[in-house]
């Protein structure tokens, strides 16, 4: 059910925020290293099935990034810091 996803990603936020407040990132399970295969997934699938991969394209080069960058062992929270003014 779409609404189920959509609950399920803003009962996430509260601990996300909690992490970039404190900034600390890394978690014990499920780092960006993780993630990195199924967000590369969703961007071949898109592509496969002709749907606009834009999004999940971004999502996976800001993923990418960060593991590239040392942070394979954080949480989401951590691509919080691509949009921070420097």
């Amino acid at each position: 059910m779409f609404f189920g996803g959509t609950e399920t990603v803003l009962s996430y936020l509260p601990s996300i925020a909690d992490e970039i407040d404190r900034d600390e990132y890394a978690v014990q399970y499920g780092g960006l290293r993780h993630h990195l295969p199924s967000v590369e997934d969703l961007v071949r699938e898109s592509r496969t099935h002709g749907i606009d991969d834009k999004f999940p394209d971004y999502t996976r080069a800001l993923v990418a990034a960060a593991v590239e960058a040392g942070h394979a062992d954080d949480s989401y929270s951590r691509l919080v810091e691509h949009f921070r003014k420097r």
